[in-house]
C-alpha cells in the first residue's frame, strides 16, 4: 500500500526456476510469516536490475513493461468483484543458470497464452512503402466508395447461399444459379398477396371446368357472392 495514497499498486511476479516458483506459490497458499526473503533494487546504475534473495540464495531480477495494461480484482464473497489496480509491469526472476542472458526492458508475453510473443505479433513495426504506392490504394478506395471499380477490375453481383450435404453434415457457401434464383423469387412472390390471388383464380378456373352446364349459373353465382 502507497504511504500517500490508498491506491494499490500491483505488480506480477514471474520466475523462471521451477522449484523457486513452487516454493513461493507455497508460501502465498499458506500465508505464512516469510522473514529469510528480501528484493532490492540498484539505484546507481539501473534501477530496472535488482536481486531477489531467499534462504540465502540470490537470483537476478528484471523489471519489465508488459505488452498492454492487465486489471486485477478482489473479492470479499467469491461472488462479486471489485476492480482493485492496472497492472503494467512483471518482476521477472531469473533462473540462476540463464543468468548470462541479456533480457530486454519490455516483456515479449503477456500473462496468458494467448498473449504469448503478443509485442511481435500485434505491435510490429510500421510497413514502409512507396509513396506512390499508398496513393494508388488510396484512389482505388474512393473508387469503390464511389460505387466504381478500379482500373483492371470489375464489379460482380454474386448471391450465395449456405448448403448443407446430407450425408456428411457439412455445409458451405455456393453459388446460386441464375434459374435458381428466378424460383426463389417466383417462391416470394406467391408468398405475399400477391401470389395468393393468383392461386385461388387458378383454382377457381379449374373447379368451373369440372362442373356441368346446367350447374354453370349456379355457381357464377356463388363466385360473385364471394
Amino acid at each position: 500500500m502507497a504511504a500517500e495514497s490508498n491506491l494499490e499498486q500491483h505488480f506480477i511476479l514471474r520466475v523462471q526456476n521451477a522449484e523457486l516458483a513452487g516454493k513461493l506459490r507455497a508460501w502465498l497458499r499458506d500465508k505464512a510469516a516469510v522473514d529469510n526473503i528480501s528484493l532490492v533494487f540498484d539505484q546507481c546504475t539501473n534501477p530496472r536490475w535488482g536481486a531477489l534473495t531467499v534462504d540465502g540464495v540470490q537470483h537476478g531480477v528484471v523489471l519489465q513493461d508488459m505488452p498492454t495494461v492487465v486489471e486485477s480484482y478482489k473479492t470479499l464473497d467469491d461472488a462479486n468483484l471489485v476492480k482493485a489496480a492496472d497492472i503494467g509491469q512483471v518482476l521477472l526472476v531469473i533462473d540462476p543458470d540463464m543468468s548470462d542472458q541479456q533480457l530486454p526492458f519490455e516483456s515479449p508475453d503477456g500473462v496468458t497464452p494467448p498473449m504469448r510473443k503478443a509485442r511481435a505479433r500485434h505491435f510490429r513495426p510500421p510497413i514502409n512503402l512507396p509513396h506512390a504506392v499508398m496513393q494508388d490504394a488510396v484512389n482505388d478506395v474512393v473508387e469503390m466508395l464511389s460505387g466504381r471499380a478500379p482500373d483492371g477490375y470489375t464489379f460482380h453481383d454474386v448471391e450465395e447461399e449456405f448448403v448443407v450435404d446430407p450425408m456428411t453434415g457439412e455445409g458451405r457457401w455456393q453459388q446460386v444459379k441464375p434459374g435458381k434464383q428466378r424460383a426463389a423469387a417466383v417462391a416470394a412472390a406467391d408468398a405475399s398477396g400477391a401470389g395468393g390471388g393468383r392461386q385461388q383464380r387458378v383454382a377457381k378456373r379449374k373447379t368451373k371446368a369440372a362442373v356441368s352446364d346446367e350447374d354453370e349459373a349456379d355457381f357464377d353465382g356463388m363466385t360473385e357472392s364471394e
